[in-house]
């Protein structure tokens, strides 16, 4: 049942580090963009039954992706802030890329 994912333990890493980022963008906003990517984390984490249900889910998620990676990259996250650019542009790829796949 468990389908250990390395993207989806990534958004379980940016989702628990964008809690604790203290960023420009309002505290609400940025802590719903972090259950969100804390959610797909643990979501992906299992074996999905038909994945084309859910492609508008895909969609959105990579959306939020990319303004998460935006949130992590103006803010400064209490661990890992030399890396934030690194983190920030895999997470901003990842999302444009699910973004693009939910589209065709």
């Amino acid at each position: 049942m468990l389908r250990p994912n390395l993207t989806s333990l990534f958004d379980l890493l940016v989702g628990f580090l964008l809690l604790y980022t203290s960023s420009p963008v309002p505290e609400q906003f940025a802590t719903v963009h972090a259950s969100v990517l804390i959610f797909k984390g643990i979501l992906f984490q299992f074996r999905l039954p038909n994945i084309s249900m859910i492609t508008p889910l895909l969609i959105v998620f990579g959306g939020i992706d990319i303004m998460s990676a935006a949130i992590l990259f103006v803010g400064e996250p209490p661990i890992l802030g030399e890396y934030k650019i690194f983190l920030s542009a895999f997470l901003a790829l990842k999302g444009l890329i699910s973004f693009l796949n939910g589209l065709k």
